[in-house]
């Protein structure tokens, strides 16, 4: 099966596209990898505001008195209580978060074809891949929104009618028994909205680079081809979550070594900063702040270089089963042959 057979191609592809090592390829793929990662991962946080004040046990607030005593325990109060600039500033915190990661995902979603163009070309230039394919990883990004919020829809609405009984009937049991129908039903919505996002990056993304078209396009291409050698493409998955788990871990074990070894010379810095500054000092605090930082970034670099073998490998291991299930659209010809 080419689903198993071409994770030995793909490693070798892997070994000689990164092998010998040149500084130039290896820090460019690491910012390709990194903000594949951050693109795909960044979950931006919320915040609940608008609770109602609750009733609590205080002594009651005569109406028209403003200086009256307040009524302890209720949500309300805590909010008021809070000063409005830090109200204000967890807003604004919320609202870049969410805009870093909006685009952290765009960007990510351009870096898909940064990927699959350095490896088609053998050659890997950020500025001019994404020059060429920026409006195709636009396009990614929106059908990426689209699909998460219909998969959010699916899901909600599944657990909004297992839940139905309990809130308008006030039925514990027939909730219970309509959780056991739904929550089949969200797993297989998760797994397929899973499976959809995987294979528009996995197969999608390359016949769209060689069809130069858009994503709709691109699935109306590689949807015969799944349909088709559909036991290929299901093993594909189950091997590729089988790797993601494996890599996981051993990618996970390896950068938190070196994050714990990077403490060393930090650490070093930041106790003869303290030793000579002191930690009251206004300079004291600035130099341990700037170490941290540094160390921060450090473990992110890390990681990114750590990440290049890994996406190297994955990507080339679906560019070899789409080229066996799939002549015309081998992205791959040349590195094909040479590893076979």
């Amino acid at each position: 099966m080419d689903a198993t057979s071409d994770l030995e191609d793909a490693l070798a592809a892997a070994k000689e596209f990164l092998l010998p090592f040149e500084w130039g390829r290896w820090w460019r793929l690491a910012l390709v990898a990194l903000f594949l990662s951050s693109g795909t991962a960044l979950n931006p946080p919320s915040i609940q505001t608008g609770l109602p004040s609750g009733v609590g046990g205080g002594a009651p607030v005569e109406p028209g008195s403003p200086d009256g005593p307040a009524i302890p325990g209720g949500a309300g109060d805590v909010i008021d209580a809070l000063p409005a600039d830090l109200i204000a500033l967890a807003i604004a915190l919320v609202i870049v978060a969410t805009a870093l990661g909006v685009v952290l995902a765009a960007v990510g979603a351009i870096m898909e074809f940064v990927l699959i163009e350095s490896l088609r070309q053998e050659t890997v230039s950020i500025r001019r891949y994404v020059s060429r394919r920026w409006r195709q990883g636009l396009r990614l990004f929106g059908f990426n929104v689209v699909l998460g919020v219909v998969a959010a829809l699916v899901v909600g609405t599944l657990i909004a009618v297992a839940l139905a009984p309990v809130v308008l009937l006030d039925s514990l049991a027939l909730t219970a028994v309509a959780l056991v129908a739904v929550v089949p039903a969200v797993l297989v919505a998760g797994v397929l909205a899973a499976a959809a996002f995987g294979f528009t990056s996995a197969f999608v993304v390359p016949a769209m680079v060689l069809e130069d078209c858009g994503v709709l396009a691109g699935w109306r291409r590689f949807l015969p081809v799944l349909r088709r050698e559909y036991k290929e493409y299901v093993a594909f998955a189950l091997v590729y979550v089988a790797l993601l788990i494996i890599v996981g871990i051993v990618t996970g074990v390896a950068v938190g070594i070196g994050a714990i070894l990077l403490v060393i010379p930090f650490g070093v810095v930041a106790l003869i900063a303290v030793s000579l500054l002191g930690t009251a000092s206004t300079a004291g605090i600035a130099l341990l702040v700037v170490v941290g930082v540094l160390w921060l970034l450090s473990v992110i670099a890390l990681f990114a270089f750590v990440q290049v073998p890994v996406v190297t490998f994955l990507r080339y291991y679906s560019l070899f089963l789409l080229g066996d299930t799939e002549e015309s659209l081998d992205l791959i010809p040349e590195r094909r042959a040479a590893v076979r």
